[in-house]
Formats: C-alpha cells, structure tokens, sequence
C-alpha cells in the first residue's frame, strides 16, 4: 500500500493523472522481476498482515541494468532499418553506428530482414538530406539551384527549417523573403545545387509538430480555409479506411449511415490525388466546389476510355 501510495503520487507530479490501480502495481512488479521484464531480484514476504517488498540485493537498480531481451529484440530491428540506409549519401555516419550497436545487441544475419520498408532506394534527393539537416541545425541561409517540374531554372534564397517526408519524396521547408507564402517548400530531387550565404539567418518559432495538421501531404496555402470534407466510401472499401484514417482528422459520425467519413482538412493537391485514387470507391459529398472537380475529372477520365 505504501509503494501504492508512492508511485500514484509520482505520476501525479509528473504528468497529473489519478494513478494505477493496486492490480497493475502487482502487474508491475511481476514484469520487473520477470527475465523479459528486467530480472530484478524483488522478494516479497508477509510480516504479520502486512505485505512487504524488498531487493534482495541492496544496490541494485534498473538504471544501472542492461537492456532487456523484449527491448533487445526492438532495438534489433530499428539496427536492421538503419543497416538499410548504409551507403547513401548523407548518412556516413552509419557506417560508424550500425556495426557499434550490431555487437552491443548481438544481432545477427542483417541481410535477413523480415520487414521491407516503403523506401524508394534511387530516390535522387537522398544526396541531399544531409548536408540541409546540417544547414537546418548552423543556422544557415542557402542559395539553391532549383528546377521545378517543366519551367526553367531558378535560384532560391531560403532559410531551412524544416525536411519533410512524403510519398517517398522529401521536401525542404523554409523561408524565401521574395515568396508570398509564410513559407515555401522545395523538392529534394528538383535541387540541382546548394551553396552557403552570408545573409543573416532569421529564425522561425513555427510549431513543425502542428503545421502539417490541416492538410494532406506538403502543400499548404495560407489564403485556404480548412473545410469539412464529406465522402462516403463504398462497402468494400469503408473497413479499410475505417481501420487506416485518411488524415489524422478523420471521424466516423454516428449520426450517419454506414460509409460516411469526414476530414477536416485544406482542399489542396494531394487531397485530391489521394481521393482519385479510390476510383469509383469513393463519393465526394462536400463541399460542393470539391464535388465538382471530382466530377469533371472522372468525366475527362471517361472520355479517355471510350
């Protein structure tokens, strides 16, 4: 009860929840001295009605122990992603931390993975990511050559602050004082060059943990209100978008029948890329303006085969 008492309080002044229930402590306690656990040597044993726990090494501590085999098994397999960005440019540094943490953990047999990872491995903009993180974390203003998709080259002074992955692309978010935009986003694999400036650098205070919240994947204009998207989904493609959301936002209503999903999210390109792609699985239903490009796309889609 006192050991009850001591962990409750803890969990109070850290994060201010109410605490355990008595089971879990017990569960707790059986996972620490349990070898998957941490093979702490807890004895415990009654003096009269009271229930008393106690190390039966004095000193002993699960800070001053090693990983356990469940945490081994994890760290085994983070080895084994890692190993598998070995020889890329930007990630040298690899070639020094995976063999370190291959015998601290004795994992064995690398070139057995068991999971594969949706990793485009000749993705152009790989030579890149290092030397921008590097710029991200000094605090330096870039000059980079840049070629966007069927228009000439241009040159853009940009302040980096965030490298952003998505659809196996990566995108550099940052400032450029001559853009509209709070901030503007180049493709890794459209960067032909990168060269330092002396401008000074300006900082952001942006919250990067919140600012993808409105939208689907990387392209975002501030003059776009967030809108409640409105799809239903046909049968035998609602479980699965049930099961894997659309977008962090997504809810189920309850007031609506079976295949209703709503998103509250900005209209941009992706949205609308991402819901092409379930072809006839899919209604758009709100908002109107939306309704409409969706239908002038399958009508232009049909043509095509006819």
């Amino acid at each position: 009860e006192d050991i009850h008492k001591a962990v409750n309080n803890a969990l109070n002044d850290y994060n201010g929840t109410q605490g355990i229930e008595i089971r879990q402590l017990r569960a707790d306690i059986a996972f620490m001295k349990d070898e998957k656990g941490h093979s702490a040597p807890i004895e415990h044993y009654r003096d009269g009605k009271l229930h008393l726990y106690r190390y039966t090494e004095k000193d002993f501590s699960i800070s001053n122990k090693g990983i356990n085999s469940g945490e081994a098994e994890i760290m085994g397999e983070a080895v084994r992603f890692l190993s598998s960005f070995r020889g890329r440019p930007g990630f040298e540094m690899l070639d020094e931390i995976v063999p370190v943490m291959e015998d601290k953990l004795g994992v064995k047999d690398l070139n057995k993975n068991f999971i594969s990872y949706g990793d485009n491995i000749d993705y152009k903009g790989y030579s890149h990511i290092g030397r921008l993180r590097k710029a991200i974390q000094d605090k330096l203003v870039l000059e980079i050559e840049y070629k966007p998709f069927n228009k000439p080259k241009i040159i853009v002074k940009l302040h980096p602050y965030h490298i952003k992955g998505y659809n196996n692309r990566y995108f550099l978010f940052g400032l450029n004082k001559e853009s509209d935009f709070e901030f503007d986003n180049l493709a890794l694999d459209r960067i032909e060059k990168i060269s330092s400036s002396k401008e000074k650098y300006v900082e952001s205070d942006n919250n990067w943990n919140e600012y993808f919240d409105d939208f689907v994947g990387v392209s975002n204009d501030e003059k776009v209100s967030v809108e409640t998207i409105k799809l239903n989904f046909a049968p035998n493609r609602y479980p699965y978008v049930v099961t894997k959301p659309l977008h962090f936002s997504q809810v189920i209503p309850k007031n609506e029948p079976e295949g209703i999903v709503l998103l509250k999210v900005k209209v941009n390109r992706e949205l609308k890329q991402m819901l092409y792609s379930f072809g006839g699985d899919v209604e758009v239903l709100e908002p109107a303006s939306l309704r409409e490009e969706m239908k002038k796309e399958a009508e232009k889609m049909l043509t095509l085969y006819k």
